[in-house]
């Protein structure tokens, strides 16, 4: 049984393209032609862009107000931990933490649920006397938020790729 032979398409391009496409080709193991191949498919079936579109997704809500936001509020909370807040104000920090699953590792939103449930538990409370944030300090059944994992999450988030060094790679044909 033979195989029908599949179309092929030759091209002519500049010698900087082709270089720019071994370059990427030989990055990700592949030949030019499995690397053209995928590249295409992706652009045409629509998830070409899918990881940039959710890392840019990402990187909007960590920059957003609302999240900045409900940071500086959690830092001024380990200076003052008595309730002040208005209902609003939890209210928008609520639906903040609710909308970090989508954007950050298990670890991480396990930390920020600590903050949601000791919130919830707050603005709850029906003693007056009581409403007192705990996520900062930790207390009984309210686990202490991490602050730690989080400054590393921040200092490591989107640090730039050594382009020079990877360049430097292939130039020195190891693969």
């Amino acid at each position: 049984m033979s195989k029908t032979p599949q179309p092929s398409i030759n091209l002519k391009l500049s010698e900087e393209l082709k270089q720019k496409i071994n370059i990427k080709a030989n990055f990700k193991n592949q030949t030019i032609s499995k690397y053209l191949r995928e590249l295409l498919t992706t652009y045409f079936d629509g998830t070409l862009c899918v990881g940039e579109i959710e890392k840019n997704e990402k990187k909007e809500f960590i920059n957003s107000t609302e999240f900045l936001q409900l940071i500086v509020w959690m830092y001024s909370k380990r200076e003052i931990k008595e309730f002040r807040e208005s209902d609003k104000d939890l209210d928008g920090y609520v639906n903040t933490l609710k909308r970090i699953s989508i954007y950050f590792s298990n670890a991480l939103v396990l930390e920020f649920d600590k903050v949601l449930m000791d919130i919830l538990r707050v603005k709850n409370e029906e003693s007056k006397y009581s409403k007192d944030y705990r996520f900062v300090t930790g207390y009984l059944s309210s686990p202490k938020f991490n602050f730690q994992l989080f400054e590393e999450f921040i200092f490591r988030y989107e640090k730039p790729v050594d382009i020079e060094a990877i360049k430097e790679y292939m130039r020195s044909g190891k693969k």
